[in-house]
């Protein structure tokens, strides 16, 4: 099975720390998307947030998920005043290539659990010829 592309193309002020997954982002980077896609908050209910991601793009861009709207996630959690990365929510097993049509759109079916936690959850999208990535928060609070 060829191994999944990771990268680290859009890094928002802030957000960096010196451990975890942004770091094992970092060691294989490509240029970003062309035109980021647009992402608007559908719902919020018991937990689970739904996003539409909408591709800008004039080709198809691609995501890692176990079914449709269904994407591997990264998260970060606010602690002691800044923005760390906690954790990825995929083990690499049933992870699918998808892909959202040009000017096409997905909704995302995201959990991030008790409002209570101030988290942020990134997916990471890829051009047609896996040239460029960027990492798109779909979900914050």
């Amino acid at each position: 099975m060829k191994s999944l592309p990771f990268i680290f193309a859009l890094l928002l002020s802030g957000c960096v720390s010196s451990m975890g997954w942004r770091k094992m982002l970092a060691d294989d980077p490509h240029p970003p998307l062309s035109s980021l896609p647009e992402v608007a908050l559908l719902k919020v209910e018991d937990g689970k947030v739904v996003t539409r991601v909408t591709n800008t793009m004039d080709e198809p861009i691609s995501y890692y998920g176990y079914a449709a709207g269904k994407p591997a996630t990264y998260l970060e959690e606010r602690h002691f005043g800044r923005w760390v990365d906690t954790m990825y929510t995929w083990s690499g097993t049933g992870l699918e290539k998808r892909f959202i049509p040009s000017k096409g759109f997905q909704d995302f079916s995201i959990f991030e659990g008790s409002s209570r936690r101030k988290m942020r959850t990134y997916v990471i999208l890829t051009s047609e010829d896996q040239k460029q990535e960027s990492l798109v928060l779909v979900s914050g609070h």
